[in-house]
């Protein structure tokens, strides 16, 4: 039994030898190695990399020929390799120097020096990173300057901006970041390699950063991989536990070292410009908790560190080569000295996680790394972490809390240096004891952060309530769940302005505080010399709406709560809305004069009781004066109407107003004349040229004691004026007359009885007079006028190319009876006539027969010569040869909803010349049921119209709300 045990041992111990070599290889291996390389960098303008290496202990290995050898960082630092060398050399003395000419692929790489041993390299010397990438900076800029350390962990763009937010932190998760669906994605070719992304992410945060930056806020970027299972980053992803939020990086393998430096150099590169770009890239969360927030595999503290250590220094050369301020950090939660459940793997103290980080990263070539530190309350839901009784003034304080937060920069600055700066990034306070507590608890931690210098930035870690978070009884949002803004909101906004202590000094009974001098390293007077942010607002239109109403508009304030309105001297109305930005008065009088102007206002803290409150106001505005006269007239478009030469205008009526003016122009921005004085709501000018078009104006106006006073002019009413036609009976025959269309060659006369069913073309004359004693009735008979039947007429212009304009109006007349004027026709009248082709401006008509007679017109199928009308007794035809045609056309289409009767005709014509002769037409007539081919034209009126907007102003009437005011130079003294 005895020697069973024994042997049982001795194999377990062998066993325990074996792992223990296994584990820490490279370790030893490196504290024998005989050479030791210290510098690895690039020359000033990057094109060259020199390493240079010490002779630790001389043997036959340090003399020989030796080779500077690129690992990709995944590889294995130790033992032999058969990656091809960079260049070769000696030792010299006891030192030995390469220097090569620097390529892109060489960035993440590590560097050892190696002897050849067949056909591999055996490597005798440590690893050594790049320790100066930004020499090969493509940006050179520091960002943006800030004012102050204030940030936020930003959810709404807009918002951020509202709260003046200098440093903002946004989440970049990697499964979001690279996509599988290669025929909408942003390719990136990386060493030889097609990689990628997601358009969708990438434009999101272009527009995120880009409008932070346009604020002059600094951008930080946490790189996160979350814990699911998207293929597009399996290769990066640790395998993790059910529960665990986020995993590490992994770049242990070729696949994964290569997309890590993939992604790197994308985002880098990306975000390195003066418009949009990325000061700060944090890799991972919370990384001393491996558990839930940064899974690395359930190992050891010293292979965790290793492993992180490595996709680190790929993280920061990528950075540091793209822009050469910018920074990469570690993220360490608030666990100083207390590991969560003692387990060893699952967590780690921040303190030893950050001693092993340092040693490890800088064993590779020194870098001033960051920190990004998580100074939560103790407990994470009680804010009042003024009282933090695990919080303790001693390097082995279980945590660091804002009640101990000199601790972490003492011995950061003491151990590290102070290039090693701390940003926190992330910290919050629960509101479950009330805002006042919350707001005071920020108020606080903000002027600890401000007061030291070790400290880069304080970011607000909760935008707006998480309903998950929630759950926990963590209410730790600026805004509750539903938007609601809480009194830290506020605080927020102005900690970093002129008005600071006007917001933070009554909260200090909130806190183990009597003033904030007590805080080491604060000064009153650097908050009392910062700018103010009390914006005042600009009084940039007034005018009137009706002779009882007056609307006033002014420039947007931020950073107010709302607008007191005052008009001669007194205030008539609060608005509790900064985005209300106009006010009507509907108490004012026309004919009377009143001044106005406006000032923004914002309220603040006053007392524990939260019954009351101090505004703090801005300057007024400028004055404004408004004599109240009328609104701006709006047209009735509908009713403006042309008929001939008249033309009708019509807007809506304005009570208590004294008459409109009429104004008009021959163009819509010419020089306009008035041309009426009317009281109603209607005029018709009749003093009109045909084929001019004419732009109206209207303004409303009100008399008081014999002034008036003028409301605004509507906009232009756009109408073209057309011709205007008269008849008059002579015996037994009718006299029209009409005036000239502007660039008319001839007129074309049509005519109908209240029987017809269309108007029928009679003559197409060059002058504005005819006269007429028969006229064509629907069948192309003529025939004598009669009386008893009212008979219509109406004229078109036809110009030099063709066009025919409108119609005019029409005119009614009976044959010694009445006589009436309608408005003009414009395309809905059935009409009967032949179809018209205009050829070099000339009608085509067939030759008439007998005096006053004219035959209809021939089809547009028709091969007829052009007619030219003479005088009133003789037709002569033009042109030349027509051939014999005995052709009927029917022609049906479908326009609109005119229908006209068209006849066609077979014609046989000879060749004439320009004599005096008649030619021989043989009628063969039927009658189709066809479309007007005249061209007819529909008005469309265009009309520019101004309007008017009523503000329906919003008051909150519900908040009891006692407005103490506090000028900007007079401090409010109930504090």
């Amino acid at each position: 039994m005895k020697m069973k045990s024994y042997k049982k041992f001795a194999v377990i111990i062998g066993l325990l030898v074996m792992i223990l070599f296994s584990v820490i290889p490279e370790q030893a291996d490196a504290a024998q190695m005989p050479l030791s390389i210290s510098y690895c960098k690039l020359n000033s303008n990057g094109k060259k990399l020199t390493v240079k290496a010490a002779v630790k202990e001389k043997n036959d290995k340090t003399k020989k020929k030796l080779y500077l050898i690129g690992l990709d960082a995944y590889k294995k630092e130790s033992g032999k390799t058969d990656v091809k060398p960079l260049k070769s050399g000696k030792v010299k003395g006891s030192k030995i120097t390469f220097t090569v000419k620097y390529q892109s692929d060489m960035l993440c790489k590590k560097y050892v020096i190696a002897y050849k041993t067949g056909k591999k390299y055996q490597i005798i010397s440590n690893a050594f990173y790049i320790t100066n990438p930004e020499k090969i900076a493509g940006y050179k800029g520091k960002g943006p300057s800030t004012s102050s350390k204030k940030g936020l962990q930003a959810e709404q763009l807009e918002d951020a901006l509202e709260l003046r937010t200098k440093h903002v932190v946004l989440n970049i998760t990697a499964d979001t970041l690279f996509t599988t669906d290669k025929t909408n994605a942003i390719t990136y070719k990386y060493r030889g390699k097609k990689y990628y992304f997601n358009p969708g992410t990438v434009q999101n945060f272009d527009d995120q950063i880009k409008a932070y930056n346009s604020a002059g806020a600094k951008v930080t970027v946490i790189l996160l991989i979350p814990n699911n299972t998207a293929s597009s980053v399996s290769a990066m992803r640790y395998q993790c536990p059910e529960n665990t939020k986020y995993s590490s990086f992994k770049t242990s393998s070729k696949k994964s070292s290569a997309m890590f430096e993939a992604m790197m150099t994308f985002l880098a590169g990306r975000y390195s410009n003066k418009e949009i770009l990325v000061m700060g890239w944090i890799l991972g969360n919370e990384v001393n908790s491996p558990g839930i927030w940064n899974y690395g595999g359930n190992v050891s503290m010293s292979k965790y560190m290793s492993n992180y250590a490595r996709a680190y220094r790929i993280a920061y050369n990528a950075v540091k080569s793209a822009s050469k301020y910018s920074n990469v950090y570690i993220s360490l939660d608030h666990n100083w000295n207390l590991d969560a459940d003692n387990d060893g793997n699952k967590y780690f103290t921040a303190k030893s996680t950050l001693d092993t980080f340092y040693q490890t990263v800088n064993k590779y070539g020194k870098v001033p790394f960051k920190i990004a530190f998580h100074a939560y309350p103790q407990g994470l839901v009680d804010p009042v972490f003024w009282d933090d009784s695990m919080a303790v003034n001693s390097d082995q304080s279980k945590i660091i809390t804002f009640h101990n937060l000199s601790v972490l920069t003492k011995y950061v600055k003491k151990q590290f240096g102070k290039k090693y700066t701390i940003m926190l990034s992330e910290q919050s306070f629960n509101s479950t004891k009330g805002e006042e507590v919350q707001a005071a608890a920020y108020a606080y931690a903000y002027y600890m952060s401000e007061a030291d210098s070790m400290i880069e930035s304080f970011i607000y870690g909760r935008h707006t309530d998480n309903p998950e978070e929630m759950k926990d009884n963590c209410y730790w949002g600026l805004r509750d769940a539903s938007g609601t803004k809480r009194m830290i909101w506020d605080v927020f906004q102005y900690i970093d302005s002129k008005d600071s202590l006007k917001f933070t000094k009554p909260l200090l009974s909130y806190t183990n505080l009597k003033k904030w001098e007590k805080i080491s390293g604060y000064k009153k007077s650097k908050y009392e010399k910062m700018g103010s942010i009390r914006q005042k607002p600009v009084l940039a239109e007034i005018h009137t709406n009706s002779s009882s109403s007056v609307s006033l508009f002014w420039t947007k304030c931020h950073y107010a709560d709302g607008y007191e309105i005052i008009r001669n001297g007194q205030i008539i109305r609060v608005i509790w809305n900064m985005d209300t930005c106009g006010y009507t008065d509907d108490n004012v009088k026309a004919g009377e004069s009143y001044s106005y102007k406006v000032r923004s206002f914002k309220v603040a803290p006053s007392s524990r009781s939260n019954k009351t409150r101090t505004a703090l106001y801005s300057g007024y505005s400028n004055t404004q004066e408004v004599t109240v006269s009328a609104g701006t007239v709006e047209w009735n478009e509908k009713s403006c109407e042309v008929s001939g030469g008249k033309i009708t205008l019509t807007w809506k009526s304005q009570e208590g107003v004294s008459g409109y003016q009429v104004a008009r122009a021959t163009s819509f921005d010419g020089n306009y004349e008035n041309i009426a004085d009317v009281t109603k709501n209607t005029y018709t000018d009749s003093q009109t040229q045909a084929g001019v078009t004419y732009y109206y104006k209207v303004r409303a106006y009100v008399t008081k004691n014999g002034q008036n006073y003028y409301g605004g002019y509507s906009g232009a009413m756009q109408k073209m004026a057309l011709i205007q036609l008269s008849v008059r009976q002579i015996s037994d025959s009718f006299e029209l007359s009409w005036n000239p269309w502007q660039g008319a060659v001839r007129y074309q006369i049509y005519c109908e009885t209240v029987d017809d069913s269309a108007f029928v073309k009679q003559k197409t004359v060059n002058t504005t007079i005819y006269h007429c004693s028969t006229y064509k009735d629907q069948y192309e008979n003529s025939e004598p006028f009669e009386a008893g039947i009212i008979y219509e007429f109406k004229v078109r212009a036809v110009l030099a190319d063709g066009t025919k304009t409108d119609w005019s109006n029409v005119y009614e007349i009976d044959m010694n009876g009445s006589q009436t004027e309608t408005q003009s026709v414009m395309s809905t009248t059935e009409e009967t006539e032949t179809t018209e082709t205009v050829q070099t401006g000339v009608d085509t008509e067939n030759t008439e027969e007998t005096e006053n007679t004219e035959n209809t017109e021939n089809t547009e199928n028709t091969e007829n010569t052009e007619t030219t009308e003479t005088t009133e007794t003789t037709e002569t035809t033009e042109t030349t040869e027509t051939t014999e045609t005995t052709e009927t056309t029917e022609t049906t289409e479908a326009t609109e909803t005119t229908e006209a009767t068209e006849t066609t005709e077979t014609t046989e014509t000879t060749e004439t010349t320009e004599t005096t002769e008649a030619t021989e037409t043989t009628e063969t007539t039927e009658t189709t049921e066809a479309t007007e081919t005249t061209e007819t034209t529909e008005t469309t009126e265009t009309t520019e119209t101004t309007e008017t907007t009523e503000i329906t102003e919003t008051t909150e009437t519900t908040e009891a709300t006692e407005m103490t005011e506090t000028t900007e130079t007079t401090e409010n003294s109930k504090n």
